[in-house]
């Protein structure tokens, strides 16, 4: 009786397993399907308002033939605006352009309006800057940088 028993259980914790991987899977095949994803990297900061911290970037390194690109795009956690990001090739084609950023958030990962093919792209990274309190315009960014893809 106590190997029947222990056979029925060793068979409900395999079936118990395998139900959660499958619903893993489907969990992060749902989360992965579209749409840019947007990670904390701090705790926003409450900053003054008054400086705007910029991150500059020399280089993207995205796969070829893909819309699916990583990034690691951030608004540091010291500014008091939201940051619109805009991605613009050399010859003005718009690839890109990610949702309201907070402080202290990142995009991880964006999908391109066209996947580009291998090769290096002179671009632009134009930054749209918003107020936190009353979404009223400041100043905004350009950063020229290269795209390499690979």
């Amino acid at each position: 009786m106590k190997q029947s028993e222990n056979r029925r259980i060793q068979k409900n914790c395999i079936l118990a397993v395998f139900i959660v991987i499958v619903l893993a899977a489907l969990f992060t095949a749902c989360g992965n399907s579209d749409g840019d994803k947007v990670e904390r990297f701090a705790e926003a900061a409450s900053g003054s308002g008054e400086n705007i911290d910029i991150p500059g970037y020399e280089t993207l390194i995205f796969a070829a033939d893909k819309t699916t690109q990583a990034v690691n795009l951030k608004n540091p956690s010291k500014n008091a605006c939201t940051f619109v990001l805009t991605l613009i090739l050399d010859d003005g084609t718009i690839i890109w352009t990610g949702e309201a950023l907070s402080p202290g958030m990142a995009f991880t990962r964006i999908t391109l309006n066209q996947a580009l093919g291998r090769g290096d792209y002179v671009a632009t990274l134009h930054y749209d800057c918003y107020s936190l309190t009353d979404n009223t315009p400041l100043n905004g960014a350009d950063i020229k940088l290269n795209i390499e893809v690979r």
